[in-house]
């Protein structure tokens, strides 16, 4: 058995914070997933031809992709306490930004009405505390 404990790694992280451990690793690893959220958005931009001709357009994609890197972190946020139900244990932020795009305005003759919203949709807009606009 002490020859197995030996090869198990150990984690050091060091912080001038005065806070409780559990917030420091939950921090570190938040900022771990937002390089990674950043890593893989510019292997993106390196594999996909953008079409972009002028340096203002591409400034605005990445204030796009900086946007949404906010709102899957607050999606995140929000999940955490949900993560005890059932119905929120395993489904990703991504899942939930796709869910909620399938949401749709339509306008027929100056009048607007919202697509309908799935049982899936309303949950998940109920979890977020969101009214869900009849």
């Amino acid at each position: 058995i002490n020859k197995k404990l030996n090869f198990l790694g150990k984690f050091i992280l060091l912080s001038k914070n005065k806070k409780d451990p559990v917030s420091i690793i939950e921090t570190y690893r938040d900022k771990d997933a937002i390089e990674k959220d950043y890593y893989l958005m510019k292997n993106y931009i390196k594999g996909v031809p953008l079409r972009i001709h002028n340096v203002n357009t591409f400034h605005g994609l990445l204030f796009i992709y900086f946007i949404t890197t906010i709102i899957k972190r607050e999606i995140l946020n929000l999940l955490k306490p949900l993560r005890k139900e059932k119905k929120f244990k395993k489904i990703t932020s991504t899942e939930i930004l796709l869910e909620l795009a399938k949401i749709k305005k339509v306008t027929i003759n100056q009048e607007s009405f919202l697509t309908e919203i799935s049982k899936k949709q309303k949950e998940i807009l109920e979890a977020f505390k969101i009214e869900i606009p009849s």
